[in-house]
């Protein structure tokens, strides 16, 4: 299953979030889900929305989230139930300890602010949501992300 992240979305058109990810798993016989989330609501409701959309699935299912995917994926695992079916989780570039732009965004006067999941990517909201999300025993957990240079 692979999710998407702020402001993401699993088709527009002919463009694919993740190009090339389904069909690089589907090659190797696995079904590939891609739901699709309120793509700038709060991670409460992002999971929730995921719970709904999985609740026919049995598992066991491998997620990986992208960005915000990965947070609304540890609270669906910690929080909806997700931790019955769920096998393993891998995230990508997701920001577990807050990210900086949303600090600086939510300090400034930007249009940003007025998206809820902006509020959610702060770094005093992921301290609060780390303590209230353990990771569950039954779950493998990897992550993954890359630092460049800037000059």
């Amino acid at each position: 299953m692979i999710l998407h992240g702020l402001f993401g979305f699993s088709r527009i058109i002919y463009w694919d979030y993740f190009n090339g990810v389904r069909e690089f798993f589907e090659k190797q016989g696995f079904r590939v889900l891609s739901p699709t989330v309120p793509a700038a609501s709060t991670i409460d409701v992002q999971a929730a929305s995921l719970a709904k959309q999985l609740e026919h699935e049995s598992g066991p299912l491998h997620l990986i989230g992208h960005s915000m995917g990965g947070l609304y994926a540890r609270r669906y695992i910690s929080h909806c139930g997700g931790d019955r079916k769920v096998k393993t989780l891998t995230t990508l570039s997701t920001p577990h300890h807050g990210s900086a732009a949303a600090d600086h965004i939510c300090n400034s006067i930007s249009f940003y602010r007025l998206f809820k999941a902006i509020h959610n990517l702060t770094s005093n909201h992921m301290k609060n949501f780390n303590e209230q999300t353990p990771d569950s025993p039954n779950v493998c957990y990897r992550s993954y992300s890359a630092q460049r240079p800037l000059n």
